[in-house]
Formats: structure tokens, C-alpha cells, sequence
């Protein structure tokens, strides 16, 4: 008969419950690793040490506020989605409690009431077809139903769990949901990952941008290998805005159904991007959701705290996005 325990792992191996052994070793190896994983998954540069910001506001332009508690919410007509915790965004509340697509922005609440999360829904269609199945294999884009993705960003840890408030109004961290892709918090950390610099305006900052098959930060010029949630960073180079990028285009003859006011062709958002090599091969068009965790007001490309000058700006009031682009010459 066996022992009734072993003295060593060599023993226990060699013994008759040896691949039950093994097979516990293993799982035991496989979830300290994935452990180790999540704890390293966030780096202390990609927490942002002072919060994100102090509010919420979506579209530029028009800078709407967000209700950044579950009573602010309710109290502007929000409500919950289905009244379950998503255990990395928190729980969904949409206007109304229902999603269409000239609604489509999703916000999400811990439970303890604050903010943990943003999203939207991308509505396919058979003229603007669906987002690129690269984006859809990788997590990015969610598929919902037949012709609804979703893609959403976390701003909190444990949203599920949350008993207390915290001192971050808007949450401290930027990850992906489904992707599980940490975004820079800091242009500092931008830079490090390898994201491309882009162009600066006000209300928004300088934004960056990140190639999925690059490991630097050079473009492909590739819309199925552009991470489609853009950051942007203050003249200090603290996290300020981001955006939702989409091939697809979402705005309807009638309005933009809450995303921004027009959608951009290939030559207006490369003006995001301060390089002549824009292009992208595989669309022609974009919509562009926004999401400022500041004052936008308060964000102004040439300013005293920035190096950028007016000679660096150009005005594309004309082409309907906004006052200004700037291109500081460290950049082109």
C-alpha cells in the first residue's frame, strides 16, 4: 500500500499519485503565475498617483456633463442597464436604462456609487459595415448582438466590492475591457510603451497613439492596428481626455447620436496626428467619441506651462474640428 504521506516532492512524484500531484502542481503554479501577472499588469507609472481628474464630460465642443455618482445619475435620467456588476466595470447605467444607437454612451458605478467606467456601443450596419475583426478577436470591440459591439474603459479596481468612496472622483487607472490593455495615465508612460505623438488641441491636449503591431511607436497607417481608445495628456503631461475610435461610422443623417459632431475622414483625423505619412489603407472614414476627466476649458495648447508656440498651430475652424491643431516642431 502507499504511505500515507510523502517527505519530499521527489518522494510524492515518484509515488503512485504522482500525476494527480502533478496535475495540483501545476494549477497551483498556473494561478500564482497568473497572480503575479495581474499584480505586475499595473505598474505604478500607469496609475495616475493623483486621480484622473475631477469630472466628466463628453463631445468636443460641447463638453456635456456626466454625472459622476449614481445619485447624479439617477437624478439626470439615467438608470440602470440590468442591474448586474461587471466585475471589472462596475454597473452599467445608460439614459433611460435602455441602449439605441443615437444613445449608445454607457457609464459605469461601483458599489459604492462612483464612477468606474465608460463605454459605448458601435452599431454595425450593411453601408458601414463592422469593426475590424482584429479589433473584435482581440477584445476591443465586444459583440453584443448582430450589429452591436461594445467597447468600454475601467477606471477603478474592484468595482464590485467597493464600500468606501475614494478620493479619485474619476478613478486613477485606464484598462480595456476584454482586451485587459493598460493605458498610459501619463505622457511620461506613453512614451515608454512606444505610443506616437500626435498632435496638440485645445480642450483635449496632445494626443497618443498606439500601433498593436509595433513595438515602438511607428505607425502602419493600418486602421485594424490602431487601438481604438486614444489618450491625451495636459502641457504637464498628466492624463487628461480620451477618445473612442471607430471605422464605422456612427452618426445618422438627422444628428451624430451622441458621438461627435461629424465624422472625420482619413485626411481630418490624421490631423490628430502630425505626420504627412498619414493614411490608413483599410478605411476612408471615422467617428470619434470623447471623454474629458477635466476642465476642457482649461487645456490651451499655447499657454505659459507649454512649449508649444502659436507658429506651431494652424486654424481648421473652417473644417469643423475646432480652432486649432498644433504640430510643435519636436514632433513632425
Amino acid at each position: 500500500s502507499s504511505p500515507p504521506y510523502c517527505t519530499s516532492c521527489a518522494g510524492c512524484l515518484t509515488s503512485h499519485h504522482a500525476p494527480r500531484l502533478r496535475t495540483r502542481l501545476q494549477s497551483i503554479m498556473t494561478r500564482t503565475s497568473l497572480t503575479i501577472a495581474i499584480a505586475l499588469s499595473l505598474p505604478e507609472l500607469l496609475v495616475a498617483k493623483d486621480g484622473l481628474g475631477d469630472r466628466l464630460s463628453r463631445a468636443y465642443t460641447k463638453y456635456v456633463e456626466q454625472p459622476i455618482t449614481v445619485d447624479a445619475a439617477v437624478a439626470a435620467g439615467f438608470a440602470p442597464l440590468t442591474g448586474t456588476c461587471d466585475p471589472d466595470l462596475g454597473i452599467a447605467y445608460t439614459a433611460g436604462g435602455t441602449v439605441d444607437d443615437d444613445t449608445p454612451a454607457t457609464l459605469y458605478y461601483d458599489t459604492a456609487g462612483q464612477l468606474s467606467g465608460v463605454g459605448t456601443d458601435v452599431y454595425s450596419s450593411w453601408s458601414a459595415g463592422s469593426p475590424k475583426q482584429g479589433l473584435v478577436d482581440a477584445k476591443y470591440f465586444e459583440k453584443v448582438d448582430d450589429n452591436r459591439y461594445h467597447i468600454a474603459v475601467a477606471v477603478r479596481e474592484d468595482p464590485c466590492n467597493a464600500e468606501t468612496t475614494s478620493t479619485y472622483p474619476v478613478g486613477d487607472r485606464l484598462v480595456v475591457k476584454g482586451a485587459d490593455v493598460v493605458l498610459p495615465t501619463t505622457e511620461a508612460s506613453a512614451i515608454e510603451q512606444g505610443w506616437m505623438k500626435g498632435s496638440c488641441f485645445d480642450g483635449m491636449g496632445t494626443h497618443y497613439f498606439k500601433d498593436l503591431s509595433s513595438t515602438d511607436s511607428s505607425m502602419t497607417w493600418v486602421a485594424e492596428n490602431l487601438l481604438p481608445v486614444v489618450v491625451m495628456f495636459d502641457n504637464e503631461g498628466d492624463f487628461n481626455a480620451i477618445f473612442f475610435a471607430s471605422t464605422v461610422v456612427q452618426q445618422g443623417l438627422f444628428g451624430p447620436n451622441n458621438w461627435e459632431p461629424v465624422p472625420l475622414p482619413n485626411g481630418q483625423m490624421c490631423g490628430n496626428f502630425c505626420d504627412e505619412d498619414c493614411t490608413f489603407s483599410d478605411t476612408s472614414i471615422w467617428s470619434t467619441m470623447h471623454f474629458y476627466f477635466n476642465d476642457p476649458e482649461a487645456m490651451k495648447c499655447v499657454a505659459e506651462d507649454s512649449s508649444i508656440t502659436a507658429g506651431d498651430c494652424t486654424d481648421l475652424s473652417l473644417l469643423g474640428m475646432g480652432m486649432t491643431q498644433c504640430c510643435p516642431t519636436y514632433v513632425a
